[in-house]
């Protein structure tokens, strides 16, 4: 699709008639001229001229490019009505949103005598913006950093691993798709993750990802199981082109595109293809499957919301200005132009691509003003960004776990359980502990089995290599040298025969005392016993309600007594009149007011300060010549939960400590059990309470 439009005028009436002339009525006219009425600066004679900024055509959007910075421009549609103006940011770069599908469109210049317009524009519908087959199969992506054409021209980057040489493929793959880095080009694990200083480069030929580890855990995980994986970054984000919106339309129909475009590679076995990610890169999972693309096999959602408000934005009608807000400043600074830091040595290596999709980003939508200006339901704005209510539009086989603790999305995915009505295979397994406890062992071995029989279609094992080297990995990835479980399917005969065993599970299993097994020592990411539903609630259950007693146990009798509240104004005789400061904003929201309008104005002020140019033709190369990479120490600007398997390694290690440290004998470390190592050492049998997993809940990892 072309990125720019040739300007078609045709005979127009105006103040002063102007014929077209020719002898078959059809020559081509370079200018349009006339004298027109600008309703808010009044008369004023003008030329049309032919626009030399870009319009890129894009579905209900028209994206302008190359423009001057600050110009004000116009969007006309057929019957020469004004649907908007605006001007364009610092770049030359606007985007005009929420337009009616249609044909002969315009993009004009709204003041000076010489005015540039694009003309015969059309704004494609969602269904009328689907694309031919050819469109995917006409795409090649290779082992390394690429980049995937969406179908209204966009460029997303998109990073390719795979296990093995394309000749000894194909290979099951899956993809990773979210707004922070997974298509930054891969490294090293030890370029990656403190190590320890452990060599493991003589493991590269066994496992091809410890030298070629994509930028995305899910990607790392499924490379050590002998997956490909495609990890690619949304509209807007690192090197892809467009601009950042919370799961708006496009950001949808982009993964799409981009499931269709990966299965027709020919190292993709069965041209079908699987998602994987946890936390943004899982929620993305729900948005993509309900727009059914027909190569998806499967989905796997770890640690995701329910509810955009009720599970992370507004949890009980309150705002998370903690987690949510953070998050949401995060994902935004590195969605400006070079925001995550690393886009900068790709254009500085001549990665022309990655330098032109910097013009839109200055063009996001601030998820945080769009919450603040909905404190309330509004269903035309929440209910597109809620996957309970669109989660029944699923119709792939779905694999989820879910912490009730986790400190960043939430306990609220149950609803899920439901709310997943045409999937033809449910699988939840849920446990106490926190976020990114979706990629600890106990979970992976039943991940990799679902990606098996859904996916690759062969008997679930993990590979001795990995059993014997997975403990080392463990060990400094996530500070608990925890071993696989046994693999469940391997006495089966057949691919077949596991997987009517596999179907004919119960298919909810709910983990118990994470943190406590009888195996390991205290804190460690391993549940001691589990319990499996058929449904959820178990419908054996029933609910019952309980009252708060005087004494502050509770009771299934309610009591009658007479309440009575004792405030520390009161004692200290001081008036206090409720009328006078019922609508008085407290010293908290007078501060949270203050922070969000120091961020809103730092999005404007970090553009400014990166120094770009302001991208006319011919100076596409001043908009990085001044930019520099910015400096950042390990662990500083995370912008995301848990995105990588490491970040939770201090916090376990600090949890065992403290655990051990416990003065209640049941929580004291065994006499025998070596600090250096998660599994115990011989000693004697103890139970570990609750108590033992209470401080896995700790800060967010932005």
């Amino acid at each position: 699709m072309s990125l720019r439009w040739p300007l078609t005028l045709s005979c127009s009436l105006v103040l002063l008639a102007t014929a077209c002339k020719g002898d078959d009525g059809d020559d081509d006219v370079a200018d349009e001229v006339g004298t027109e009425t600008d309703s808010e600066t009044g008369s004023e004679e003008h030329v049309f001229v032919d626009a030399t900024f870009e319009v890129r055509e894009s579905v209900e959007q028209l994206h302008i490019t190359h423009a001057e910075p600050g110009v004000e421009l116009r969007v006309v549609d057929s019957s020469g009505t004004e649907l908007q103006r605006a001007l364009t940011d610092d770049l030359g770069s606007l985007i005009f949103r929420q337009l009616p599908p249609g044909e002969g469109y315009s993009v004009e210049e709204t003041s000076g005598s010489e005015r540039e317009a694009a003309r015969e524009l059309a704004v494609m519908s969602v269904a009328g913006s689907q694309p031919d087959q050819s469109f995917y199969d006409n795409q090649v992506l290779e082992p390394g950093y690429n980049y995937i054409t969406t179908r209204d021209g966009t460029t997303l980057s998109a990073y390719v691993f795979l296990p093995g040489p394309p000749e000894d493929g194909p290979y099951p793959t899956l993809v990773n798709y979210s707004g922070y880095e997974p298509s930054k080009p891969g490294s090293s694990l030890a370029d990656q993750f403190d190590l320890g200083g452990i060599d493991l480069s003589s493991l590269c030929g066994l496992f091809p990802v410890v030298c070629d580890a994509p930028s995305d855990p899910s990607g790392i995980l499924g490379g050590f199981l002998g997956f490909a994986t495609v990890s690619v970054n949304m509209r807007g984000t690192g090197c892809s082109g467009g601009a950042y919106d919370f799961f708006e339309t496009l950001q949808v129909l982009d993964g799409y595109d981009v499931i269709e475009t990966v299965a027709t590679q020919d190292w993709v076995l069965g041209n079908k293809v699987a998602m994987s990610g946890l936390s943004y890169p899982g929620i993305s999972q729900l948005f993509v499957a309900k727009s059914q693309p027909p190569s998806l096999a499967a989905i796997t959602p770890l640690s995701v919301i329910a509810h955009t408000s009720d599970s992370v934005m507004r949890p009980g009608g309150i705002t998370n200005d903690g987690f949510a807000y953070n998050w949401g400043e995060n994902v935004l600074d590195g969605a400006q132009p070079y925001g995550q830091g690393w886009e900068q040595d790709l254009v500085e290596a001549g990665d022309v691509i990655c330098e032109e999709n910097q013009l839109l980003h200055g063009q996001l939508v601030d998820v945080i003003e769009k919450a603040e200006a909905n404190p309330y339901y509004t269903p035309e704005v929440y209910d597109p960004l809620i996957p309970e209510r669109f989660a029944g539009e699923i119709e792939v086989p779905v694999f989820l776990t879910g912490a009730w603790q986790d400190e960043q999305t939430g306990g609220h995915f149950p609803v899920l359980w439901e709310a997943l009505s045409n999937s033809p295979n449910v699988r939840f397994t849920m446990f106490n502990g926190i976020h990114a406890d979706g990629y600890v062992p106990e979970n992976l071995l039943h991940w990799g089995a679902f990606f098996d029989f859904y996916v690759s279609e062969r008997i679930p094992m993990i590979p001795p290599d990995l059993r014997d080297v997975a403990p080392l990995l463990f060990g400094q990835l996530i500070g608990d040298q925890v071993e696989f479980g046994p693999d469940p399917y391997t006495g089966y005969a057949s691919y077949e025969e596991a997987f009517a065993a596999y179907q004919a599970e119960d298919p909810i299993k709910v983990l118990f005392e994470f943190g406590a097994s009888s195996a390991y020592d205290p804190g460690i990411p391993q549940s001691a016993w589990q319990l499996t539903f058929t449904d959820w609630p178990p419908p054996e259950l029933q609910p019952q309600r309980w009252y708060l007693q005087p004494d502050g146990s509770f009771a299934p009798v309610a009591r009658r007594t007479r309440a009575r509240l004792e405030l520390p104004h009161r004692s200290a005789g001081l008036a206090h009149d409720h009328a006078e400061r019922r609508h008085q904003p407290t010293a908290a929201a007078l501060d949270l007011a203050a922070r969000r309008a120091r961020h809103r104005r730092g999005l404007h002020q970090r553009a400014l300060d990166r120094g770009h140019g302001h991208g006319r033709p011919g100076q596409r190369r001043s908009l990085h010549s001044q930019q520099r990479r910015r400096g950042r120490h390990r662990g500083q600007h995370q912008r995301g939960p848990a995105r990588r398997a490491g970040d939770v390694r201090a916090e376990r290690l600090a949890t065992r400590e403290r655990a051990r440290a416990r003065s209640d004998p049941d929580h004291r470390a065994a006499p025998g059990s070596d600090p250096r190592r998660g599994r115990r050492a011989a000693g004697p049998e103890r139970r570990v309470g609750r108590g033992a997993n209470r401080d896995l809940l700790v800060r967010p990892r932005i």
